[in-house]
């Protein structure tokens, strides 16, 4: 029985030789006959070859093999045949005409007509047609992780369970004087277990672990397969899908006490920004009142166009617009005006009062181009430049626009 079954292993053993060369000494080109051939068998079944195909002999020449094919595809175009068998033959007639038609093509093909085509095309022709799908790639990386995994954690518990075993011999080959210098220069000397006697029934080893010096067990952890990544993703997959009502409740938390946050944030800065606007609006108010103070205003307001002539009784355009608009709007604010007297204080500068001198009349003209239309408190402000009452001021200005020919006399 032994005696068969060691023929029968070497049988196999002579098989895989000669077919092992075989395989190693095929190229390229032999795969694309190989996957041609393949394709003419699905179209038109066992016993087809190339030049049953196209209808030739294996002795035929070049331009017998040419002849054939376009008589081959004239018949089996789309065009004139149409049967689906007979579409996918014609693709496959370039392809056959073309290794036919190369000679060094045509000597692989006819020897594997010879020979016969292999079943068992090599390792390398399988590896090229093989497309895994991603399910199986990623089987692959976690196959050969886990391998890895485990090999690595038996080669440290190797490593690590010598290095222990060396920690072991050079412990107890201690002497008794070793181990008491060693517990001196740890300051630990009082303990009841190390003696002399005790020295001699047990080894330093155990001694020093029935005192607490070192640990009662020196062991190191075999590696498990529970601790590989192909145990441990199914694993931690499950705890997180137990676990994933809990960490959504906590996101959910965490993103609500942040909208909170900048909820509270954003009130806060509002309500900062209203109180400074409000601080400031109060300053404003109190910084006019502040200003209008001591003189009357009158808020008539106009525009100035050329404010200003150098040489005495020129003739001037009229700056100041119509009379009546003057008039109206010193009557409308005649109350803005009085209140200036009401808070006028003891002791400020006498008013000006009687005829105009020139340089009053330029400083008029002037300064109503400094304050132009639309100034707020702009005739107080004209009349505490001249020292004069707003109602006089206004009047000037009245006399002006009524004159526009006005000569400064």
């Amino acid at each position: 029985m032994a005696r068969n079954w060691g023929l029968r292993a070497g049988y196999w053993l002579l098989l895989v030789a000669l077919l092992i060369p075989q395989a190693w000494a095929w190229e390229q080109r032999d795969y694309e006959i190989f996957d041609l051939n393949d394709d003419l068998l699905s179209v038109s079944g066992p016993g087809t070859d190339f030049y049953s195909v196209l209808n030739v002999s294996r002795t035929a020449t070049t331009s017998e093999i040419q002849r054939a094919y376009r008589k081959a595809s004239l018949s089996l175009h789309p065009d004139k045949n149409p049967d689906p068998a007979a579409h996918e033959l014609y693709s496959l007639l370039t392809s056959v005409a073309a290794i036919l038609r190369d000679q060094e093509f045509r000597e692989r093909y006819d020897g594997h007509l010879q020979r016969g085509i292999p079943r068992w095309r090599g390792t390398g022709y399988y590896y090229s047609h093989y497309k895994p799908s991603l399910v199986t790639i990623s089987l692959l990386i976690i196959l050969s992780t886990s391998f890895v995994q485990y090999v690595s954690a038996w080669l440290i518990y190797v490593r690590r369970k010598s290095h222990l075993l060396e920690v072991e011999n050079s412990i107890n080959n201690l002497t008794y004087t070793q181990v008491k210098k060693q517990l001196k220069k740890r300051g630990k000397l009082d303990s009841p277990n190390i003696s002399r006697r005790a020295f001699k029934n047990a080894t330093p080893l155990q001694l020093l672990q029935e005192s607490g010096e070192i640990p009662s067990e020196l062991t190191v952890s075999r590696p498990s397969l529970k601790d590989v990544l192909i145990v441990q993703l199914p694993v931690g997959l499950m705890r997180g899908l137990f676990n994933a009502p809990r960490i959504l409740q906590r996101v959910g938390a965490f993103f609500k006490e942040a909208a909170d946050d900048k909820t509270l944030r954003e009130t806060e800065r509002s309500e900062d920004t209203t109180e400074s606007e409000t601080s400031e609006r109060d300053d404003l108010n109190r910084e006019e009142r502040r200003s209008r103070g001591k003189r009357k205003r009158v808020p008539a307001r106009f525009t100035v166009d050329n404010p200003q002539t150098e040489s005495i009784g020129a003739p001037i355009d009229n700056p100041f617009g119509n009379s009546e608009a003057i008039k109206q709007a010193s009557d409308e604010n005649h109350g803005v005006a009085q209140e200036g007297d009401q808070t006028s204080e003891v002791g400020e500068i006498p008013l000006k009062e009687g005829e105009w001198e020139l340089q009053e009349i330029k400083t008029l003209v002037a300064l109503v181009k400094k304050y132009p239309a639309g100034s707020r408190g702009r005739w107080v402000l004209i009349a505490r430049e001249l020292n004069r009452d707003v109602d006089d001021v206004s009047s000037k200005a009245r006399a002006i626009a009524t004159n526009p020919t006005l000569k400064l006399q």
